[in-house]
């Protein structure tokens, strides 16, 4: 089971990698999993991950104001609703419902305000 959390650790971190360079993929819920699969999967490779300097801009310090954290919610919350009346497959939108739903927990669990 280590070595599947391992696996999916890297993958996750390949394409939080990408997404710094593609900004069509997001790159802190990839690097946030990863942290996760990590520390599910070994100790070593959890703390090789959370040394890296280009981790560490993206893990620590996720704070902002709370009128910065309204307005992202706003935009991004406007750009998905838009997709979802766009489009008209039923697969897509659960997608972008689930999406949302992650967004909002993972945003006011662990951005804080500052």
């Amino acid at each position: 089971m280590k070595e599947l959390w391992i696996i999916v650790g890297f993958l996750s971190m390949g394409l939080g990698a990408l997404g710094i360079v593609l900004p069509i993929l997001p790159t802190t819920p990839f690097f946030l999993i990863t942290a996760y699969a990590f520390s599910k999967g070994s100790h070593r490779f959890s703390k090789w991950f959370h040394d890296r300097k280009f981790v560490r801009n993206y893990l620590t310090g996720m704070k902002m104001t709370r009128k910065k954290k309204w307005i992202l919610n706003f935009f991004v919350d406007g750009l998905c609703i838009a997709y979802f009346v766009l489009l008209s497959n039923v697969w897509i939108r659960i997608v972008l419902v689930v999406i949302v739903v992650i967004k909002h927990y993972v945003f006011y669990k662990f951005v804080t305000v500052e």
